[in-house]
């Protein structure tokens, strides 16, 4: 990410564009559900996806997330461009502000899973709750898995890794379980879906 804080603003619009156009096919081709699993900043930029931007999403697997800005802060090649370019944490933290909390509407019915890893050091678990806070007060119900990593790329790698069972956590009725699950963030829980599932569809998405 070169050391522009609108590329971020950008790349998120163009997102969600690629999103919307992508649920419009498919919904044409008879598809009911729809939901995405994003990691790293993939995870971030698909957090201002959900909600009032796009209400169609109504199950996520985010494969680590937290504060944007100060997980760039971590590495040092990025952190150096910011700072020659006069940014200092502070500011990019302001800059982004409205990313980092966006306007996300209500999101009940909504069922969203975070991986992350106590040893990430870029997107940290001890982080993650405040950045959880603003979906669970939206109505969504909230899970957090806890991934055994060593860094934040191992720990994207075993995100991955396990995606299929996220997902399957995520679609599954009733609070997630797992021998890796923390306790669930409080929040509501799903009421919906009975008897046979409606057509899915869900979407992969990675940056960097």
């Amino acid at each position: 990410m070169d050391a522009d804080p609108m590329i971020l603003a950008n790349l998120i619009s163009q997102v969600r564009e690629d999103i919307r156009s992508w649920i419009a096919k498919l919904a044409a081709e008879g598809v009911t559900e729809f939901g995405f699993f994003g990691s790293s900043l993939g995870s971030f930029i698909l957090y201002n996806c959900i909600g009032r931007e796009i209400p169609e999403l109504c199950w996520e697997v985010f494969n680590t997330g937290g504060n944007i800005a100060r997980a760039l802060w971590t590495m040092p090649t990025l952190r150096q461009r910011h700072v020659a370019r006069g940014w200092s944490l502070p500011r990019l933290e302001e800059a982004w502000a409205k990313l980092q909390w966006p306007d996300l509407g209500r999101l009940d019915d909504c069922r969203f899973v975070f991986a992350s890893s106590r040893r990430d050091r870029v997107a940290p678990l001890s982080d993650i709750v405040p950045y959880l806070e603003p979906a669970v007060r939206a109505g969504a119900e909230v899970s957090v898995y806890e991934v055994p990593a060593i860094s934040h790329r191992t720990a994207v790698i075993v995100g991955l890794w396990k995606g299929p069972q996220l997902v399957q956590m995520v679609r599954t009725e009733g609070p997630a379980t797992s021998n890796n699950a923390l306790a669930p963030v409080h929040g509501r829980c799903r009421t919906g879906l009975v008897g046979k599932r409606p057509k899915a569809a869900w979407v992969s998405w990675r940056f960097g």
